[in-house]
């Protein structure tokens, strides 16, 4: 029987022969398996980390190539790997220090003609990294940044009595202070931090409150003065005071979050897992929101997603009180949206290479059943809506926006695409119109979604008797909407555009009645009327 490190060869040789052969799946149980036997083999790490980077799992490559570079910091391969790693990231920094110490490997003299190659290559990647950093440095960040008086969740707070008066639960008031309230709980945690004799000390939870704020509503999400410092230092006290994974995808954390689980129990499995995930959501987000890293911000929220699914399925039958709030379906179905939410910015930026993912998970989430909760089983009825009826309505609206994109490449096309152009059109706007009522009816959301669905009827030339009572549901709800959400992003990029509606519809109803126009007539938006 061969011993440990022959046996590691063998199934490393097997290894290289499934890669050349362009079987990364295969390829990279084979160096799991060599791994297995031999710990301690940078090149086993760096071979496995070029499977997950051909199969599009990142945070995989980039944990297996660090450790290559552990094990041996003279291999010029596996620091390539690494950068190329964080370069799919979005992580143009760790990618440029990659590089570097690549090309620092590399002999300096007598080189092979291979490692001229690599040199090469090394020093093309290197200066096409810098040249996206200094691209994305010259970008002003984003993030949103209010004043106290005009922020939702500050009028929100203020119609509250009222709304709870009236027993008028159906209020986006109620979802955005929810979220507020978890966000600001979050960042007092934060504020705990304290430094003494070198040993930090804080609070444990504070990335589990900013994590639930972003998952009742994203547009909670707002900078303030040291956040990003702040949150750094959070994120590593909370992985070190729970053993969490800082780094690695689905192929690294299962397999050990099921070890520890079995060797230490739930008591050091769950804190562990629920953080990793928490600090994955919310790194994704951040990658999307504030820094345009959208691979990023897709494979962060995509791969602890991942993770969620897999114990959702293979701990169905665990105790909720066991294996954790992070495995259940309610909050499963929360990060489904946000995974939506940082999909349709990648797709934005990306459509090639995201548009079919973001309808085929848009799709998924609208074939889940929806959780079942109680109003009796939480303190605020926004609750419900942030993890039940507002994710349907997020996907809903990407299908819309899926079927628009596609329709619009068709629309020049022969008369058999422009049918097919116009049947997609429809189809956008009805999505669209599924989104809208699954939005509560005072939320910009709502408003922004019949503005959407009316687009997209002028689109494929509807009458009248389909635009004009979109036209007149955009020109009631506006008003109600901006009680709360007059100054929040999405209102403020668009209101001139609603306000065109509703001068529009104005001027459509005045030819009606005068005769020049009727039900079965077709216009759009800035035609002659």
């Amino acid at each position: 029987m061969p011993d440990a490190v022959t046996l590691a060869v063998q199934l490393k040789n097997e290894g290289n022969a499934l890669f050349a052969r362009r079987d990364y799946r295969a390829a990279h149980h084979k160096y799991t398996l060599a791994i297995n036997e031999d710990d301690n083999n940078a090149v086993l790490y760096a071979n496995r980390a070029a499977c997950s980077h051909h199969l599009h799992n990142f945070l995989d490559a980039s944990a297996d190539a660090s450790r290559a570079t552990d094990i041996d910091p003279t291999y010029a391969k596996a620091w390539a790997r690494y950068a190329a790693a964080r370069g799919s990231l979005g992580d143009e920094t760790g990618s440029i220090e990659g590089w570097r110490r690549a090309i620092d490997a590399l002999p300096r003299e007598n080189r092979t003609p291979a490692e001229v190659r690599q040199l090469d290559q090394y020093q093309a990647e290197l200066a096409t990294i810098e040249r996206r950093l200094n691209r994305r440095n010259n970008e002003p960040a984003r993030g949103t940044r209010l004043s106290a008086e005009t922020t939702p969740w500050t009028r929100a707070t203020a119609l509250l009595p009222e709304l709870r008066a009236s027993q008028q639960i159906m209020s986006s008031a109620f979802i955005i202070w929810g979220a507020f309230e978890e966000w600001q709980q979050g960042l007092n945690a934060i504020g705990m931090q304290r430094v003494v004799g070198g040993m930090m000390s804080g609070y444990v939870g504070a990335i589990e409150r900013l994590c639930s704020a972003i998952m009742r509503d994203t547009r909670v999400f707002h900078l303030t003065a040291g956040f990003i410092s702040k949150y750094n230092n959070q994120v590593q006290f909370e992985v070190n005071m729970t053993k969490a994974w800082a780094e690695g995808g689905t192929d690294i954390i299962i397999p050990e979050l099921v070890r520890r689980q079995q060797l230490e129990g739930w008591d050091s499995a769950r804190p562990a897992i629920g953080t990793t995930v928490r600090i994955y959501i919310m790194q994704g987000f951040m990658e999307s929101h504030i820094h345009q890293r959208h691979a990023g911000g897709v494979e962060y929220v995509g791969r602890a997603l991942e993770i969620i699914r897999w114990g959702n399925r293979t701990w169905a039958n665990v105790p909720a009180a066991d294996r954790g709030a992070v495995f259940g379906d309610s909050f499963m179905h929360g990060v489904h949206a946000v995974y939506l939410d940082v999909l349709f910015e990648a797709a934005v930026n990306s459509p090639r290479r995201y548009l079919d993912l973001l309808e085929k998970e848009a799709q998924a989430l609208l074939h889940l059943d929806v959780a079942h909760m109680s109003a009796n089983d939480h303190n605020d009825p926004g609750f419900i809506a942030s993890f039940t009826t507002y994710p349907r309505a997020i996907a809903f609206s990407m299908m819309g926006y899926c079927h628009a994109q596609k329709a619009q490449k068709l629309a020049g096309g022969n008369s058999e695409e422009r049918e097919t152009s116009k049947a997609l059109y429809q189809d956008a706007a009805r999505a669209y119109s599924s989104a809208a009522t699954s939005y509560f009816k005072d939320d910009e959301k709502h408003v922004w979604m019949l503005s959407c669905s009316l687009t997209n009827s002028f689109h494929y030339r509807a009458p009248l008797s389909v635009t004009l009572p979109l036209m007149q549901q955009i020109r009631d709800r506006l008003p109600v909407a901006q009680k709360i959400w007059e100054f929040g992003m999405l209102s403020q990029a668009n209101s001139a555009q609603l306000r065109r509606v509703v001068d529009f519809e104005a001027e459509v109803r005045g030819a009606v009645e005068a005769g020049r126009l009727s039900m079965d007539s077709c216009v759009m938006l800035g035609d002659r009327i």
